[in-house]
């Protein structure tokens, strides 16, 4: 991979004859303290050649569902690739079949494995599913609070509930972050939480909410603790929390062995060995974005929006939500990031503040920019995808994401990765 190494330098040097050019600044430093390896990238690596770009017609659509054997796509939650290329999809969360999904490369379907229920292989809240150790599939249950194994023929293997971990219960008022599992290492291993509470040391203003992360063992009998980490931010007044609107939120992704966390409040990417050692971090340029009256009437609405089409809320209701939003406490900056991926190659991919939850769609459709970094942590360029596009998975030739239309239909797209000489 075609990289340029050396220290930032724009000195203009004087000679006889006259002002030479100034040298290109190079794209980035790397520097060791403490044996954690830190990339600063400035400008990115590839050049006019190098640069990867989504095509812009699809490859193929697994359309919402019928209720068809071909096509049960109904309300999906979570795309995965497994080593066959097969495309794993979660279908629950809200509604959904609360099974999990399996299609071939070409978006055909191929079989269900799981159903809603509340015996084995069964769930009530399908999370999200994945591969799992190659071709086995792994899929996490939010109501049960816990993680099912099926081989890869979608035939119920085994069940895992999560370890019960006895600490201190938070002050009143402070807590509200349920506890679960986020992914699956390539060994087997779990990436799990307990529940998450507000850090109010600092006193009334921003606060976050921190849970443990655990790497937790197939069988649930053993697990590491890798630390305590961020998970969002919330307004504390001193006695209770409010919703702070544009504030960071944690994004975070596993590898076969290493995790990868940004907290969300700068363009920074840490990198977790097993042991919760950090040996990593990827930094990239960027300029602050100042929330403006745009972004928060555009959020007022929107949100006014989602309230209203709850049969439960009532016209006095929904008076009052709209009183609280005007007074509603926002974020100075926009977060710089809201989503990070690996894909089959083992690059980052980390995509620029689009919307809080990753998997919606946000009010304005527009290309999301994503940036792409190597495994070593440098940041080779960006690439766009479609607007509307919300880009999952992938593939060794294609990304697979979601498309959200004006009725919260959920589709599945197929679109093709043309990676250039980088």
């Amino acid at each position: 991979m075609h990289r340029r190494r050396g220290i930032i330098t724009a000195v203009a040097v004087l000679c006889a004859c006259g002002t030479e050019e100034a040298p290109e600044p190079q794209a980035f430093v790397e520097r060791d303290s403490a044996g954690v390896r830190i990339v600063e990238s400035y400008r990115p690596s590839w050049g006019e050649s190098d640069g990867w770009r989504i095509g812009e017609e699809p490859l193929f659509v697994i359309r919402a569902s019928d209720g068809s054997p071909e096509n049960r796509l109904l309300d999906p939650t979570s795309i995965d690739v497994d080593s066959r290329g097969r495309i794993i999809v979660g279908d629950g969360n809200q509604a959904g079949w609360d099974a999990v999904l399996v299609y071939d490369s070409l978006g055909g379907f191929m079989f269900q494995a799981g159903r809603s229920g509340e015996g084995p292989g069964e769930f009530g809240q399908l999370w999200w599913a994945s591969s799992y150790r190659g071709d086995s599939i792994l899929a996490f249950d939010m109501s049960g609070d816990r993680t099912t194994v099926f081989d890869p023929e979608g035939r119920f293997a085994r069940l895992t509930r999560l370890p019960t971990l006895r600490v201190p219960r938070p002050a009143r008022g402070t807590y509200g972050y349920t506890a679960g599992v986020d992914a699956a290492y390539g060994d087997g291993w779990l990436l799990a939480y307990p529940f998450g509470h507000l850090n109010t040391e600092d006193g009334p203003g921003p606060a976050w909410y921190e849970h443990l992360l655990l790497r937790v063992s197939p069988d649930g009998e053993s697990w590491d603790t890798l630390g305590t980490f961020e998970i969002s931010q919330q307004w504390w007044s001193g006695s209770a929390q409010e919703q702070y609107w544009y504030a960071p939120v944690s994004v975070s992704a596993v590898t076969h062995d290493h995790l990868y966390f940004a907290r969300g409040d700068e363009f920074e990417i840490r990198r977790y060995d097993p042991h919760g050692v950090l040996d990593l971090i990827a930094r990239r340029a960027w300029e602050p974005r100042p929330v403006s009256e745009q972004d928060r009437q555009e959020l007022r609405e929107w949100y006014l929006s989602r309230v209203a089409s709850s049969p439960e809320v009532n016209d006095e209701i929904l008076e009052r939500i709209r009183r609280d939003m005007e007074s509603a406490r926002f974020a100075e900056n926009a977060p710089p990031l809201s989503a990070i991926l690996v894909d089959d190659q083992d690059n980052l991919w980390v995509e620029e503040f689009r919307w809080f939850v990753p998997t919606e769609r946000p009010p304005s459709l527009r290309p999301a920019r994503w940036s792409v970094f190597d495994p070593t942590g440098v940041w080779l360029g960006d690439v766009e995808t479609p607007p509307g596009f919300i880009l999952r998975a992938f593939g060794s030739d294609r990304v697979l994401g979601f498309m959200i239309d004006d009725f919260d239909v959920k589709e599945i797209y197929a679109f093709p990765l043309e990676r250039g000489a980088a």
